[in-house]
């Protein structure tokens, strides 16, 4: 069958269906159909003349054909073909054909407008008019009428077939891209004074346009229709998204979207884009998932954050857990899990633990350690505590809000609806927050579209599909070149992911091309302590700046949430630079941004310096018991991961502690205090860099 983009044509009539269908059944695995949507964007102005046909660009070895479907009520093309005296006259009264030459003339650049019937030839179709009735076909402009009975059957193919162009180069078939879907066109800064027009590839056009549009009889049974975008780092999910939600607008302007993302960083890139793509439109919502909870409950209480009651977890691990051998990371872990799954009952707590869906971890480590050994029973006992304690001051923690939100709405009251909703960074929703969004859809019509990479998502957070109840076979579609990353960049973190976690890593190897001699090799910068770290960083900054960087192209990121503010802090004192973290509600897109790593999911930079990297392997080195570093390991595995792959240009990465660790040793990783390559692999002792 022919590739069909969309797979359902947009504001179709039965006409068009009819030949949609056809289409998509006669024409073989070579060829593509891709319908014109500029005709099917709708305006609520009444001022505007609905659109009176429908355009699809059929494509077979870069030959190409386009077929027409006139949507009036013509019933008699009378021009007659073979009287050539007068036939621009005549062709000049009929504003359905004078229109047809208009938009075949915008296809080409001038220099190839004579071969304008050879390259870009036109079948225009009359559904109300007896093919008897045609008399109009000018060879000479490649365009060749035809009436309804010769839109389906032997006479179709036969029409497709004569009427098919000749192949083209390259660089016709993106100038065609760019006239007939300027929905896959990325708005880009100019380079050199000129503004280049870059497109999708066809599979982020695939996934812009998935079901973007679906009749009746091709809906879901359940209550909603799910796209899910899984695509490595850089691929252009967000891009994607973006495009999505612009088209939605466009095509479908009474319906409303909402668009959620992980963080306030994130929704504000987000917004950023979107303005590009769709300037001036306030008709979308856009919002951080947990600030969407709280703007829909009435919350009397203190909102606080993990990090504002560390004191108080400290003082209940050490009373209730600290004996145990479960470490602290583990117990905010489990908090986590247990409120991310809305969990009421130390009974439905174990139970989940015992069918193992929240460590997942133990074939990757092959370790003996069972389930049943980790004491579940004190982990829900500390969570309790902290739950009173937290009630007793009259404060409750940011990730108990969408189990408020969704008992609120299972008591009645009632969410806003959306005809579409789009997550970005899906894999950090919990299983919860779907339950929540499932409500938000519109019965039945209602979509959700996800963008998600599953080598990203931090353990305690990550979503696990199995828990979603999201039905993802056959809905998804992966993209799997990287387009933003440095190739030496995206080298160099999957060969660090598949050193740590070797059985994860078949699936994440992305096509990111073949490096060039200007790519700069990913740094690990190894120091004897924090000072010199810090001294060190200060100096890369400051050289970065005086060779000409863009204070906003830097990125640090830092391992340690605490540190971020003095970082930021010295950074702004000693460089006399701008500088803000982009997890403020209000942050300065044009300065240095510094980051907690935890927070870094969705950003991208074209310089980014990850700090204090040894925390992560130091943590994992230190966990008891065996289960709970197994599941450290992949945590810090994916949180460095998804730090790497932040940058599309330079990575430094910055450490302090005695060894290297083994899996950032290999050959895509430039470290000048390992001599060379011969003894990478010899037990010699390290050197250390001053700052």
């Amino acid at each position: 069958m022919a590739e069909m983009i969309p797979e359902y044509a947009v504001h179709a009539s039965d006409a068009v269906e009819t030949l949609y269908q056809n289409l998509s059944q006669m024409l073989g695995s070579g060829y593509k159909v891709v319908q014109y949507l500029e005709s099917c964007q709708t305006s609520i102005s009444p001022s505007k003349k609905p659109i009176n046909y429908s355009l699809f660009w059929i494509q077979k070895s870069q030959q190409s054909l386009f077929v027409y479907v006139s949507h009036s009520n013509t019933s008699d093309i009378s021009i007659d073909k073979n009287k050539t005296d007068g036939l621009a006259a005549n062709i000049s009264k009929n504003t359905e054909i004078r229109n047809i030459l208009k938009f075949q003339q915008r296809l080409l650049p001038a220099n190839l407008l004579p071969h304008k019937a050879k390259l870009v030839p036109f079948l225009a179709f009359f559904p109300n008019v007896d093919d008897h009735k045609i008399k109009l076909g000018i060879k000479t402009h490649g365009l060749f009428l035809a009436g309804k009975q010769s839109m389906q059957g032997v006479e179709l193919l036969n029409l497709l077939r004569t009427c098919m162009g000749i192949i083209s180069t390259p660089f016709v078939i993106k100038q065609l891209q760019t006239v007939f879907s300027p929905e896959i066109i990325i708005k880009s800064a100019p380079s050199n004074g000129k503004k280049n027009k870059v497109l999708l590839d066809e599979n982020q056009e695939i996934a812009v346009k998935s079901e973007i549009s679906l009749p009746v009889s091709a809906r879901r049974s359940n209550n909603y229709n799910l796209r899910v975008i899984n695509g490595v780092a850089g691929s252009g999910k967000t891009q994607v998204l973006m495009h999505r939600a612009s088209l939605i607008r466009k095509l479908f302007p009474l319906q409303k979207v909402l668009i959620l993302c992980h963080n306030p960083a994130i929704k504000q890139s987000i917004e950023s884009q979107y303005e590009q793509l769709h300037p001036g439109d306030r008709n979308i919502k856009i919002s951080a998932f947990m600030d969407w909870c709280r703007k829909r409950m009435m919350i009397t209480q203190t909102l606080v954050y993990d990090i504002e009651i560390t004191d108080l977890i400290e003082e209940i691990y050490q009373r209730e857990l600290a004996h145990s051998g479960v470490s602290k990371n583990m117990f905010m872990s489990e908090i986590s899990f247990i409120k991310g799954h809305l969990i009421f009952t130390e009974a439905n707590y174990l139970a989940l633990k015992n069918t193992n869906l929240s460590d997942g971890v133990q074939a990757e480590t092959n370790t003996n350690q069972p389930t049943k050994d980790i004491p579940y029973h004190d982990i829900w006992r500390a969570t309790i505590c902290l739950n009173n304690e937290l009630a007793a001051s009259n404060r409750v923690l940011w990730n108990d809000i969408p189990g408020q939100l969704l008992q609120s709405t299972e008591a009645g009251k009632l969410l806003e609806h959306y005809d579409h909703i789009l997550v970005d960074e899906a894999q950090y929703f919990a299983p919860l927050y779907y339950e929540l969004i499932k409500k938000s859809l519109k019965q039945h019509s209602g979509q959700l579209y996800l963008a998600y990479d599953e080598n990203q998502g931090f353990l305690k957070s990550r979503l696990h599909l199995q828990d979603t109840g999201l039905d993802l076979r056959g809905h998804s579609i992966r993209l799997l070149f990287s387009y933003r990353l440095n190739p030496a960049i995206m080298h160099a973190a999957h060969a660090f992911h598949l050193n740590q976690l070797p059985k994860q890593s078949d699936d994440i190897f992305s096509n990111s091309g073949h490096g060039k001699n200007e790519d700069i090799k990913p740094r690990l910068l190894h120091f004897p302590s924090e000072q010199d770290e810090q001294t060190r960083l200060l100096k890369e900054i400051h050289n970065l700046i005086n060779s000409g960087q863009k204070v906003k192209d830097i990125l640090i990121l830092t391992t340690d949430p605490v540190k971020a503010h003095p970082l930021a802090s010295s950074i702004r004192s000693m460089l006399k630079l701008k500088v803000d973290l982009p997890t403020m509600a209000h942050h300065n897109p044009d300065a240095l941004q510094v980051c907690p790593l935890d927070s870094a999911t969705g950003l991208e930079s074209p310089i980014v310096f990850i700090c204090g990297i040894q925390d992560l392997f130091e943590k994992t080195e230190n966990s008891q018991p065996s289960t709970d570093a197994s599941a450290l390991l992949m945590e810090n595995t994916r949180k460095l991961y998804m730090g790497m792959t932040r940058a599309s240009k330079q990575l430094i990465l910055m450490m302090t502690a005695e060894n290297i660790p083994q899996s950032l040793i290999t050959p895509y990783i430039d470290i000048p205090t390992i001599p060379d390559e011969k003894v990478r692999n010899q037990a010699e002792p390290i050197r250390y860099l001053h700052g």
